[in-house]
């Protein structure tokens, strides 16, 4: 798995995976996050251990994009 910051409220993943699973990140797991993986699949996260956010992720290559905005902010 490779990781790129891309910003305070944007974070990319290029995950390889034969069997999939579990991503556990160490992101605090709030409103607000949306996970998408290849560009267009909104996966759903859960919060885990009371704090951090996990999502599951299915065999292959793929490319994951986490991004932030906080609930009731509007530009």
């Amino acid at each position: 798995m490779a990781t790129r910051r891309d910003g305070p409220n944007r974070l990319r993943l290029d995950i390889a995976s034969p069997s999939g699973g579990w991503v556990v990140m160490s992101e605090v797991g709030v409103p607000g996050w949306t996970v998408v993986m290849d560009g267009s699949r909104k996966l759903e996260w859960l919060q885990v251990n009371n704090l951090f956010m996990a999502f599951v992720v299915p065999p292959g290559n793929h490319k994951i994009e986490i991004s932030y905005f906080p609930p009731g902010l509007a530009f």
